[in-house]
């Protein structure tokens, strides 16, 4: 691979990790798991949506009943709305299942598209320069010993300190984007504490 080909693959996809972590896991799963419930279990999905509507309407109806008045109606009712209640268990039970091995891919497919291959790419390049640095431009001690790691050639840049840079750009301007976004503390109030 070429330095700029490599240079280009490790930041796309150190940005893409990390914007994984900026939406975290859990949102991703959600919506991947709404995804397949509309393509694939809109059966299960809307027999659901239907028992909970017919739940509904019969605890309406109960509750519009008087318990003394019409006893036998609303034991009947009462005992329709339990039965009611245990399907819809059943049926929230089996969809949860779903919810929990659709979790577990959508984790692993986020592990084996970001984590993955920047591990891998840093080991299989440790000893390659994605690019360098002109003489001068940074103090010695760090052109010498820190921006070479793993022990590069002097004034290169490897994957490893390539890598930190982008996460510290991307979380510095994550911070940035949040202290532009979230409202400010109160002024403090000017009234007097005994």
């Amino acid at each position: 691979m070429q330095s700029q080909t490599l240079f280009l693959v490790i930041t796309g996809l150190t940005i893409l990790s990390n914007l994984v972590s900026v939406v975290t896991k859990e949102r991703v799963q959600g919506a991947v798991y709404a995804v397949f419930l509309k393509l694939f279990l809109t059966e299960k999905y809307n027999k659901l949506m239907k028992l909970k509507s017919e739940q509904l309407a019969v605890n309406k109806e109960r509750n519009a009943i008087s318990a003394q008045d019409n006893y036998a109606k609303w034991t009947k009712l009462n005992r329709k709305y339990d039965a009611l209640a245990d399907q819809i268990k059943k049926e929230e039970h089996a969809l949860s299942g779903q919810k929990s091995s659709i979790d577990s891919y959508v984790s692993r497919a986020l592990q084996l598209l970001t984590t993955l291959p920047i591990n891998a790419l840093k080991l299989w390049y440790a000893r390659r320069s994605l690019f360098y640095t002109r003489p001068g431009t940074f103090p010695w001690v760090i052109d010498a010993l820190i921006i070479n790691i793993p022990f590069l050639a002097r004034g290169s840049v490897g994957i490893y300190v390539w890598c930190f840079c982008v996460n510290r750009v991307f979380w510095i301007l994550v911070d940035f984007v949040k202290l532009l976004t979230e409202p400010g503390p109160l002024p403090p109030s000017k009234e007097k504490v005994n």
